[in-house]
């Protein structure tokens, strides 16, 4: 409307152009016709009149011309999470950030160890980004990022007692992560400190959202060959009374960062959310990561959930997020188990299916792959791009298959044994662009389908 305005006004103002030029070389006087000539350029450049006639349309792509572009959200499609391990902050440069920003809505910073000015370029790029960072809540290491940092070091060596003891005296070695470190006593107050005032430095210091306390037993056990001796009852920690020297801990640390977000890893996946109790931690925290939202990562590609089982892990997303919590369902592969690209892939967008069931606002998806201790990179699908819009209502089932609809997509899962073929209730689109009113649901299939 506003273009066709403006176009009038050339129009209008052309004819009186047009108008003084025929006058002014009837009488031989140019005084005339050149003030509403210097009237008219000056008009155009005022109200900016060739910008707005022949700018881009809202909607195309005009070429870039700083490296500060911003990249929408992908809020309205399906927010993805990384666990980022590397390369390192020295060598990332802008474009690697912009790539880093147009994939991902959370990133949790393992190794990477991003600058402030990283940060924000970052949110430059992506102003919905959440950028944290990881803390080991259980161990020190001697190598190995922010785990094995030097003032860690330190603090052992001059607090020799907040290291935990087996009945022999001797070091009590890490939960999980290899020989190379040793578990601190969960209740120790200078332990609890000392995470307190590195998680106010990492948020208030360098720039980070907030903190990704690790190994946290919210729902895994103590293993078996642990031996850590508990100073107060000089027995064997029980799993409840570390959980519980933890769950003080992370109040502690949440109470230190205030307002910065405050996330704890793992609540594994839906069954042992729900048989440990690991809602509680719930109360201290901003929200949860389930890293094994498949299962263990040594579970091969034919191994799956039963279907009681599976649906727990929808169940456990809506769960989270009913208490005003967020969550990252991750699954994770190891490297030795995951070499068939084509069943890789099946299983990838089967777990993605699986997440689009329980998907809300403060939801997010994200598959990695295990390379060894403590390493790992990310699988990133360009199926993650597809704007399937908001969901409309909860997850269903029907006929045998859980199924879902959002403003612009319908998804179905099959999650048994069995292959289930489903009439629809109209013509789809496949995201290889075939349409189809009607589908062949393979046993353990999840397939997003496009209005």
């Amino acid at each position: 409307m506003k273009q066709k305005i403006i176009i009038l006004i050339l129009l209008f103002l052309a004819v009186i152009v047009g108008s003084l030029v025929v006058f002014s070389i009837k009488k031989r006087k140019y005084w005339p016709l050149i003030l509403v000539v210097l009237i008219f350029i000056g008009a155009l450049i005022y109200f900016k009149i060739p910008q707005k006639l022949f700018r881009q349309p809202s909607g195309g792509q005009s070429p870039a011309t700083s490296t500060s572009e911003s990249i929408p959200s992908l809020g309205s499609g399906i927010p993805i999470g990384v666990q980022l391990d590397e390369p390192k902050s020295s060598e990332l440069s802008d474009d690697d950030l912009k790539d880093l920003a147009s994939k991902y809505d959370a990133i949790s910073d393992r190794r990477v160890d991003f600058t402030p000015a990283q940060i924000k370029k970052l949110k430059e790029f992506n102003p919905s980004i959440t950028v944290i960072r990881y803390v080991n809540f259980s161990s020190i290491f001697s190598t190995g990022g922010l785990s094995s940092k030097s003032d860690r070091q330190k603090l052992i060596q001059e607090n020799p007692e907040m290291v935990l003891k087996d009945n022999s005296g001797e070091n009590e070695p890490a939960l999980w992560g290899g020989g190379s470190g040793v578990t601190m006593d969960p209740a120790n107050t200078k332990w609890k400190e000392f995470l307190s005032s590195e998680s106010y430095e990492i948020v208030n210091e360098k720039g980070y959202d907030g903190i990704m306390a690790d190994v946290v037993l919210m729902a895994n056990k103590l293993p078996n060959k642990f031996g850590g001796i508990n100073p107060k009852t000089n027995k064997v920690y029980t799993t409840e009374e570390y959980r519980g020297a933890q769950y003080e801990t992370l109040k502690a640390v949440k109470q230190k960062i205030g307002g910065k977000k405050l996330i704890a890893n793992n609540i594994r996946f839906g069954k042992a959310y729900f048989e440990e109790g690991s809602s509680r931690f719930l109360e201290v925290t901003d929200g949860v990561v389930s890293e094994e939202f498949r299962g263990l990562t040594k579970m091969s590609l034919d191994q799956y959930f039963p279907e009681d089982d599976w649906e727990k892990d929808v169940e456990m997303l809506l769960d989270v997020q009913s208490k005003g919590k967020s969550i990252m369902a991750f699954v994770k592969y190891d490297k030795n188990t995951a070499s068939d690209e084509k069943k890789l892939t099946e299983y990838n967008r089967f777990m993605l299916a699986t997440y689009l069931l329980g998907k809300g606002d403060l939801s997010s998806f994200g598959i990695g792959i295990l390379e060894g201790i403590g390493k790992g990179s990310d699988i990133y699908d360009p199926i993650f791009k597809t704007d399937i819009g908001k969901p409309i209502g909860n997850y269903s089932k029907k006929d045998g298959i859980y199924q879902r609809e959002f403003e612009k997509a319908k998804v179905l899962v099959n999650p048994a044994e069995k292959d289930v073929q489903v009439k629809l209730d109209k013509t789809y689109k496949t995201i290889d662009g075939d349409l189809t009113s009607e589908i062949n649901m393979k046993a353990h299939m999840g397939i997003i389908l496009l209005k």
